[in-house]
């Protein structure tokens, strides 16, 4: 293993800094001008940079929060790994925060991450013709989605967990039944 391990780099930073942590939660709308005024994926990279090279010598440790870049698709991933690779670089205690089910606003990040057709390097355009929905809902969602909101629906005292289980349920239910009537 090359460099300390996460033990030695915690004892040290925090003998060193304290125990502050940086978060990096990069949203372009957000931010100054300065860092880039459009969606072109420069400007997340830019950030990434200014705030590492801001906090290196002055706090031991950063966080990435996931979703933020993940949202901005492949640039986002590129400035999260080299901006990883900086902060270690800089002897900076790394933490990549990439829980699910988060507050709202990360959770929006994730959404859009994930729920878009932009986001996955399509055109955003939602609209499908009949064919094409019923092949996505077979290949993505029948095999799995079920049974995800069936054990939902028995997940002991979480009475939320329960309600979105049955809903999800009913309309996993529902959707096949449509699928099949129209065929």
């Amino acid at each position: 293993m090359d460099g300390p391990s996460w033990v030695e780099l915690v004892e040290r930073n925090v003998a060193r800094f304290g125990d502050l942590v940086a978060g990096i939660d990069p949203s372009l709308s957000d931010l100054p001008e300065f860092f880039g005024n459009r969606d072109d994926g420069i400007w997340i990279d830019r950030f990434v940079n200014f705030v590492i090279d801001t906090i290196e010598g002055r706090i031991g440790f950063v966080k990435f929060q996931s979703a933020y870049f993940e949202a901005c698709g492949l640039p986002g991933l590129a400035a999260l790994s080299s901006g990883i690779k900086k902060a270690r670089a800089a002897g900076i205690g790394v933490i990549l925060d990439a829980k699910r089910g988060d507050i709202g606003a990360t959770a929006a990040a994730y959404a859009h991450a994930y729920l878009t057709p932009a986001a996955a390097g399509g055109s955003g355009d939602f609209e499908a013709d009949f064919a094409e929905q019923a092949r996505f809902f077979e290949r993505h969602l029948k095999p799995w989605a079920a049974r995800m909101f069936a054990d939902l629906e028995v997940s002991g005292p979480a009475n939320f967990y329960r309600a979105v289980g049955r809903v999800g349920r009913v309309f996993m239910e529902l959707e096949s039944e449509a699928f099949t009537l129209s065929e």
